[in-house]
């Protein structure tokens, strides 16, 4: 079946085998079975194909061409999860926005490349960054307190040993309340 020019179907209609559209297709009620479009086909949103979901060779995009990107989870206590390959063949999560424990749960690592900064603080008071051939964490206003609440545990300060290993130079002995 072929339809040529642009086309409103406002009440059931029924396509069997191979459907052709050439112009615009307006659906006013619902679909109840799948939709395939071939490569490079996109699907619009909006009245000016504000946002295009297509796929590309071996990519697949949402595109949103006006406006913020927003995803909306309205389900109570439901999680947002993020998903992707695992590196065997299998799929594993990676990010999940818990709306039970209201919560961003990071499953795998998070690297930062070289001079890219983690900054906390709505004034980016807490800076930690890795640049080149060294390391900071830098702090921009009151006190930074690094704190150990395990019972009897220490805090160390190591650095390299001179042969090869690292030592702890500082070590705040939680057991015995005395540094060392």
């Amino acid at each position: 079946m072929k339809f040529i020019g642009a086309h409103i179907f406002d009440y059931d209609a029924t396509f069997r085998g191979d459907v052709t559209i050439e112009g615009n297709l307006a659906i006013s009620n619902s679909v109840s079975q799948n939709i395939s479009f071939g490569d490079s086909d996109s699907l619009y949103f909006g009245n000016s194909n504000d946002i295009e979901i297509v796929h590309v060779n071996d990519q697949s995009f949402i595109i949103n061409n006006t406006g913020d990107l927003i995803f909306d989870q309205r389900t109570d206590g439901r999680d947002i999860i993020f998903k992707c390959d695992d590196g065997s063949g299998g799929t594993t999560t990676y990010i999940t926005l818990d709306g039970s424990h209201t919560t961003i749960n990071i499953s795998k690592n998070m690297l930062f490349p070289d001079a890219v900064e983690a900054k906390f603080g709505d004034g980016t008071d807490l800076k930690i960054k890795h640049a080149f051939n060294n390391s900071e964490i830098e702090n921009n206003t009151g006190d930074l307190n690094i704190t150990n609440y395990a019972d009897n545990k220490d805090i160390r300060l190591r650095s390299d040993d001179g042969s090869g290993g690292t030592t702890a130079y500082i070590t705040l002995d939680g057991s015995n309340t005395r540094t060392n």
